[in-house]
């Protein structure tokens, strides 16, 4: 069992090079595309499972980490959009009704708009409910 717990430390501990990446005076991996370190030394001179490095995030690695992670964010908020219009109007011609293409004839819409604009202000004073808390 040891073995195989060892085996598993390795393949996490082991920083895939890539053609271009480039051992430095240092002794760390580098990126050859952004030339920032793939790997890390453990701090105070420390050891684990008898390395003294690990594999660490390079910068181009980490954009394109962050801009992935921010599409998702994305793509999860107007799934959310769509399933809460979905569950708020029940014409399907409001589905698609925005402050974009409000023709301005309701009265009612500037206070909407003006609900939005001030929603994260108002979210502070309401919370999650939408509703004012009882200032007493």
């Amino acid at each position: 069992m040891t073995e195989t717990i060892q085996t598993a430390m390795d393949r996490l501990m082991t920083t895939a090079a890539e053609p271009q990446d480039y051992i430095a005076e240092d002794g760390l991996l580098y990126c050859g595309s952004c030339n920032t370190p793939k790997e890390a030394f453990f701090p105070n001179g420390r050891m684990l499972f008898g390395r003294d490095r690990h594999p660490a995030e390079c910068q181009c690695r980490q954009e394109a980490r962050e801009k992935q992670e921010e599409e998702e964010r994305a793509r999860l908020h107007h799934e959310n959009v769509r399933r809460l219009k979905l569950q708020g109007f029940t014409d399907w011609a409001m589905q698609h009704w925005t402050f974009e293409n409000d023709h301005g004839q309701n009265p009612q819409m500037h206070l909407a708009q003006r609900y939005v604009d001030y929603w994260p202000e108002m979210r502070g004073k309401c919370g999650e409910t939408g509703y004012l808390r009882n200032a007493g």
